[in-house]
This record gives C-alpha cells, sequence and structure tokens, in this order.
C-alpha cells in the first residue's frame, strides 16, 4: 500500500541540509509588481467599502437601543443599529 507524504513530512530520501532562500525561488514565484495606477485603484475600492462614515455623528450611548431607518442606494428602507463596536444594517422587508 502506498502512503501519500503530506508537504509538511519530512521525506527520509531528502536531503536534511536547508539550501536556502535563493534555491527556493522555483517553489514559491513572486508575486508581479501591480502598477501604480493598479494599486491606487485598489486602495480607492477598498476605500469605498470603509463605512466608517456612518459612524461619524451617531455616538454608541451604553443602555440605551440606538436604531435609525434610512435609504439604502437601491431606495428600498434599511434599519440601522448602533452596537458598541460599530454598526448591524437590516432590510425592512423579506428575509436579511
Amino acid at each position: 500500500m502506498h502512503e501519500e507524504q503530506l508537504p509538511f513530512e519530512k521525506n527520509p530520501s531528502e536531503p536534511t541540509s536547508n539550501p536556502g532562500p535563493a534555491s527556493d525561488s522555483s517553489k514559491h514565484p513572486q508575486p508581479a509588481r501591480q502598477s501604480p495606477a493598479r494599486r491606487q485603484a485598489a486602495r480607492e475600492a477598498s476605500a469605498n467599502k470603509d463605512i466608517s462614515h456612518v459612524l461619524k455623528g451617531w455616538d454608541y450611548e451604553s443602555g440605551t437601543i440606538n436604531v435609525r431607518k434610512v435609504a439604502g442606494v437601491d431606495g428600498n428602507p434599511k434599519l440601522q443599529m448602533r452596537l458598541d463596536l460599530g454598526v448591524l444594517q437590516m432590510e425592512m422587508t423579506g428575509r436579511p
């Protein structure tokens, strides 16, 4: 019966010396460099997902239920609940 060797297991037939990072480059290719325009686009895309602007001016008040109804970008009403660590947004109709 043939046993499959997992990548982290040591193969007794392989040498025990560490060849170093220079000869290991074929196993782990370097990622391609991104152009400055692509890096900028990636930063802008991730910035668009940041919701910290939603929390500005809406402080968490311990012991109270902080809820508000807002219009979503799709035109449907949303329910937002302010929590100590952020905000929870839910659909008003259907299953969330």
